[in-house]
């Protein structure tokens, strides 16, 4: 299933760069899947030809479903009791067409929400994972974070490269292991592991 949405010109024009990520959190758990199983993966970010490659050796339904351009731009707005965050992302996710996932990916998509989206977005999101599913996410530990969420490329040998744009939001928001704990039950935190770029990947899971 494809839905890719619009993403805005400006973000097609900036001028990239890329860095090479190990992953080993994704591929540890992609050297358990088996192939002989069948398994439902959702993937948040754009669409990729080496995505689509990976995951058509198993017996699958890969949802393809990009919202990167919309999750930086959602925001809180107090007096806007009527538009409130379970609301605002449930018209940016239409979950109830989805089908049970067993892995989420949401690389890099979890810094660009505010933390009670990222919290509703957790809620609701665990509703259509199977019990023993997880959620892959890459979580900027840093003071910079680009104007959008990266692409990320599966590279033959395993890793990842990752593009982004040399241009970076002002205070971007943080979010560190305990917080991300706490934000995103019932979904809990498997593994972390720290990258050399100074962001963290992480396997959260549903028990």
């Amino acid at each position: 299933m494809l839905r890719n949405l619009q993403r805005d010109e400006a973000s097609f024009n900036a001028p990239l760069r890329s860095e090479i990520l190990s992953c080993g959190l994704f591929r540890a758990f992609a050297a358990g899947l088996k192939s002989e199983s069948k398994y439902g993966f959702l993937d948040f970010g754009p669409a990729d030809a080496s995505i689509v490659d990976y995951f058509s050796q198993f017996h699958c339904r890969l949802t393809l479903w990009d919202i990167s351009s919309q999750v930086s731009k959602i925001r809180i707005d107090d007096d806007d009791e009527e538009n409130s965050e379970k609301t605002k992302i449930g018209s940016m996710l239409d979950f109830d067409s989805s089908p049970e996932c067993d892995l989420v990916l949401c690389w890099d998509l979890l810094n660009y929400l505010q933390q009670d989206f990222l919290g509703e977005f957790a809620r609701q999101l665990y509703e259509h994972i199977n019990p023993g599913g997880v959620v892959h996410a890459f979580i900027a530990s840093g003071q910079q974070l680009p104007m959008e969420p990266a692409s990320y490329t599966l590279l033959s040998d395993g890793r990842m490269q990752r593009f982004f744009t040399n241009t970076t939001r002002p205070n971007p928001r943080v979010y560190f292991q305990q917080q991300l704990q706490r934000v995103l039950s019932p979904l809990v935190i498997e593994k972390a592991v720290l990258l050399r770029n100074g962001m963290q990947e992480y396997l959260f899971r549903r028990r």
